[in-house]
């Protein structure tokens, strides 16, 4: 075997694999930079000091077009690794770790931009350095090797040579620095034009719980639209593993792995974006309720603080809420009587008496939702997505911040997480009637739910920052029409050709709505329609399911070990 040919073979793989988005971006903060009169630092280590040190001389001297003419705008830029005499004696006296933050403790500043260049991401002077910037509001950029380290995830912008050879690892960076420098230069040849204003051709859109199978297809139908995406996502379980998913990677995406209830990240999420999609949410049945409001309801007036606070130009956020805002919505007898039930008494589901009946013991007709009604939610999830609507909308109208609300019905298709087990029809049904095992329907099996595909939810998604009459409006986005929940459970056993029985034996879950149906004529009447069935969403999930090879017998189980807890 050839070692000069696998070397040269196995770098070119590892370029092959670095994002261009990625590497324009970095090459428009440093225009943006040399723009505005802004500072440029550059930090390494060993070998990634001297690739600090040609990056900087590059930059300086390389970017140029006349180098003797004294007019021409130059790069502001310095390398720390090169001031051998301040570096020995910072060492000497306060600490290798510190020999970069210190040196900045002299010069940064409030949008100055500091370059690590770094194969691990994990040297402690580097992520002191990259600390000191952030707490002066400037702009961090990583080059960086093998997993990324630690650096990966505190900078705001980072490009990835995927490798753990390290002499591949300076090669790439090496490269990556010529490459920066000469396409700052390329597009520094339009002369002064550049120095004017000028909007950017690509609007760039925040989608926080991106990494959801809502928010990763929007993300799709945004990229094809001609939007640059940015992502924020704890990749939290159950839902995710702590790794990015398969359909988010290769994408041109840029992502961010981090919570949205902490400010220096929301912070450096928010940076240059246009549009905010708040998706990240959490969801479920558990009796925890505090999380559902420091998750839901916290993320959002934060957000909206950071953005006042940063004085970022943010044109609009869309909001994501839920028809659990309704409650059990509205009712009426058979007289015209106006009713707004609540939560149905524990007695009464033991006694199966699952309707919404008066004190007579008349069963009461329900009414799909409408964005006006009276909202009552019977469950931590829908309290703390209303709180999260009030203050939106408050917060957005007082400081000139357009917002939108969509409430979604019962979304699916695929992506949807199976390892989120204590709710969804669609993840439970599918899971039951591949592993043979019953299909298990709460109550009679007649209660009313409303299903929306997730490509029908994108497109709605995507009419609310591209049509302003949808500036601080409620929008609800469904499917039109109600299913009964064993009608559904058929469906599904028909798609699926399964042998499953349908087990109906009236189990319940107590916080559950009888039914829950959005009137969606609102959204209509600006041009949006759903257009897919519950078929193809079942469909599509099935598919999914085998593609990715779960481990159907283990989900089962835990679906029967959630439903003991829960029914």
């Amino acid at each position: 075997m050839n070692f000069a040919k696998d070397y040269i073979e196995n770098l070119k793989y590892g370029l092959d694999n670095l994002n261009p988005e990625k590497i324009e971006l970095v090459v428009d903060i440093l225009l943006n930079t040399l723009k505005n009169g802004k500072q440029v630092f550059i930090v390494g280590n060993g070998g990634s000091a001297a690739t600090s040190s040609h990056l900087a001389c590059d930059l300086g001297k390389g970017t140029l077009k006349r180098i003797y003419d004294a007019a021409e705008k130059r790069f502001k830029v310095m390398s720390l690794t090169d001031n051998t005499p301040l570096i020995t004696a910072l060492a000497n006296d306060v600490g290798y770790e510190n020999i970069f933050s210190q040196q900045l403790c002299n010069h940064i500043s409030i949008g100055d931009v500091l370059i690590v260049i770094t194969g691990s991401g994990n040297s402690e002077n580097v992520l002191r350095a990259i600390e000191i910037a952030q707490k002066n509001k400037a702009i961090t950029i990583a080059f960086l090797g093998s997993d990324g380290g630690k650096a990966k995830d505190l900078v705001d912008h980072y490009i990835l040579y995927e490798d753990t050879h390290y002499g591949r690892i300076e090669d790439a960076h090496s490269i990556l620095s010529h490459l920066i420098c000469c396409w700052v230069k390329e597009k520094l040849r339009g002369g002064e034009e550049f120095f004017k204003e000028k909007t950017t051709t690509k609007p760039k859109v925040l989608i926080t719980g991106g990494a959801g199978f809502i928010g990763s297809h929007t993300a799709d139908l945004l990229a094809s639209k001609g939007y640059s995406i940015r992502i924020l996502d704890s990749l939290e379980p159950p839902v995710h593993n702590g790794e990015w998913p398969s359909y988010l990677k290769n994408k041109g995406y840029e992502l961010i792995n981090g919570d949205v209830t902490n400010k220096s990240v929301l912070t450096n999420a928010l940076r240059n974006v246009d549009y905010v999609y708040h998706f990240a949410a959490y969801q479920d049945q558990m009796p925890d309720f505090s999380k559902f409001f420091i998750t839901n309801s916290v993320s959002t007036s934060l957000m909206i603080e950071t953005i006042l606070e940063n004085k970022f130009p943010v044109k609009k956020i869309v909001y994501s809420s839920s028809q659990f805002a309704y409650g059990d919505g509205i009712y009426y007898s058979k007289d015209g009587k106006e009713f707004f039930p609540e939560l149905r008494p524990e007695e009464q589901l033991k006694n199966r008496k699952w309707d919404i009946i008066d004190s007579n013991g008349e069963v009461l007709r329900f009414i799909p939702f409408k964005e006006d009604q009276k909202l009552n939610p019977t469950n931590s999830y829908g309290l703390s997505k209303i709180a999260s609507e009030n203050l939106a909308l408050r917060l957005g109208k007082t400081y000139n911040i357009p917002v939108s609300i969509v409430r979604y019905s019962i979304v699916q298709g695929a992506r949807q997480s199976p390892n989120n087990i204590y709710s969804g029809a669609l993840r439970i049904f599918t899971i039951q009637a591949l592993s043979g095992k019953p299909i298990t329907v709460t109550e009679d099996g007649n209660q009313l739910r409303d299903f929306v595909n997730v490509e029908d939810v994108a497109r709605a998604n995507l009419l609310m920052i591209e049509d302003n009459r949808t500036d601080f409006g409620i929008y609800n986005v469904g499917g039109g029409m109600g299913y009964k929940i064993k009608d559904f459970a058929e469906m599904v056993k028909r798609i699926t050709n399964s042998n499953s029985e349908i087990l109906i034996d009236g189990r319940f879950r107590r916080t559950d709505t009888r039914n829950a149906v959005s009137d969606i004529s609102k959204l209509k009447t600006i041009g949006w329609n759903p257009v897919n069935s519950p078929e193809k969403s079942i469909k599509d999930y099935v598919e999914w399911i085998k593609k990715e090879e779960f481990n159907i017998k283990e989900l089962e189980i835990k679906i029967t070990e959630g439903h003991k807890k829960l029914i």
